[in-house]
């Protein structure tokens, strides 16, 4: 069955939570998204990590680590499918929200895209703690408990408008709200 949003790969870890209809505060489902990541990171391990056969032509002479976006479509797509085809009883049902016919599995395509994001160099707390699992956004704890702020208000009166002192909000995230 496939689930009612597809969350792209890009979407931060609250959203794709909130897309499978885990919460990020419930032990069971923190279980659950860390199972998923281990089985991501064996297949990455496995067929992605230092395979320069997995890569796209043009990167076939980089150093790794290398970027989600320098292995081929194909590569890509077979290791989603090899965590999908190996998922444990704890994570099947999770990847079966992200079949569609058709389509790679976006569930395991956005887990796998996260490990390899967080593996390729860019996330300097992830290199500086080298827990390669403390990575899925720079504020974990903030995003996984909470959606983006609001948007700001319409901004108040221009200053020297005559109307008003002019102050345009600034948002106060230990309050999550704009002052």
């Amino acid at each position: 069955m496939a689930a009612q949003q597809i969350v792209v790969r890009s979407s931060p870890k609250w959203q794709f939570l909130m897309a499978l209809g885990l919460d990020g505060r419930n032990r069971n489902h923190q279980a659950q998204y860390w199972i998923m990541k281990s089985e991501a990171i064996r297949v990455y391990d496995a067929q992605l990590m230092g395979n320069r056969g997995a890569l796209k032509a043009q990167y076939a002479r980089e150093l790794p680590p290398f970027s989600a976006n320098q292995f081929s479509e194909e590569a890509f797509i077979n290791a989603v499918n090899t965590i999908v085809n190996n998922a444990c009883s704890q994570t099947r049902s999770l990847y079966d929200q992200g079949a569609a016919q058709g389509q790679p599995n976006w569930v395991a395509r956005w887990v796998l895209y996260h490990v390899c994001r967080y593996r390729d160099g860019r996330n300097k707390k992830a290199a500086r703690s080298q827990n390669f699992h403390d990575d899925d956004d720079d504020n974990d704890d903030i995003a996984v408990r909470s959606p983006p702020p609001p948007p700001p208000p319409t901004p108040g009166p221009v200053a020297g408008s005559g109307k008003g002192r002019g102050h345009t909000p600034v948002y106060d995230p230990a309050r999550n709200t704009y002052r």
